[in-house]
């Protein structure tokens, strides 16, 4: 929103997408191309987690469940796909999150 790279302190389950900003040729490529972004809460987040995990059968990082985050919450509509990526998550934050704590 600002039009230009800011820099933010980001803490997020979701860490693998928590780049202190946007690099400027990446920022450059949105703007051309006016991608649209929508905002996904932290719960929504751990919900599309536990989702991928239970029905989909999928262990993911956290951050690869941020778009079934957007797409669950219908927040995004028409045709989507989502690439679900990564493993890389530690026992205990899936153990929490499939908790609920």
């Amino acid at each position: 929103a600002a039009g230009r790279s800011v820099r933010v302190r980001p803490a997020s389950v979701a860490d693998g997408l928590s780049a202190p900003f946007c690099g400027e040729n990446a920022l450059a490529v949105l703007q051309r191309d006016r991608v649209e972004s929508v905002l996904v809460s932290e719960a929504e987040i751990e919900a599309a987690f536990r989702f991928l995990y239970t029905r989909a059968k999928l262990a993911c990082e956290p951050a690869a469940a941020v778009g079934v985050a957007a797409i669950l919450a219908g927040k995004v509509t028409g045709p989507v796909a989502a690439v679900v990526s990564g493993g890389n998550v530690a026992p205990e934050i899936t153990f929490a999150i499939l908790a609920g704590k």
